[in-house]
């Protein structure tokens, strides 16, 4: 799961490119057992149609969603996620949207098994992947 906006000019590009490249290496049975959550916290500009589009760019393999103020600040105060709004005086944006650039990586249950910073590789992002897919296998 990963929180940013469509805006992002930055870090949600960069990671998207970190998700898309850990995809690549894992086999198709792994593939089929990860679901990929971008969800913004920008619901204000980034309606449901673009997120649609967002998650569509990338075949199904990430599914872009966002909510209300109320449900993303529920969401983001249960994991742990930093944002706010930030003026951008004099741009046609009007503001930006700080925010922590962490992949969060979520068990079958919705707990939280593992944070990752942005500056995590493709490689080790597969590996936990695989990690937390093997626990999960062998609790079952």
């Amino acid at each position: 799961m990963y929180f940013g906006f469509l805006s992002c000019t930055e870090a949600c590009p960069a990671s998207i490119g970190v998700v898309q490249a850990a995809y690549k290496q894992l086999t198709d049975e792994e593939r089929d057992n990860v679901q990929f959550l971008f969800i913004s916290v920008d619901p204000e500009r980034d309606s449901l149609e673009d997120l649609y589009d967002f998650g569509d760019y990338y075949d199904n393999d990430l599914l872009a969603l966002t909510g209300t103020k109320e449900e993303i600040d529920k969401v983001t105060s249960d994991y742990g996620v930093f944002f706010e709004l930030t003026d951008l005086e004099g741009s046609a944006l009007g503001y930006t949207v700080d925010h922590s650039s962490r992949f969060y990586m979520i068990d079958k249950q919705g707990k939280l098994f593992t944070t990752m910073s942005h500056s995590t590789t493709p490689s080790e992002l597969a590996a936990r992947i695989k990690q937390l897919q093997n626990m999960e296998s062998t609790s079952s």
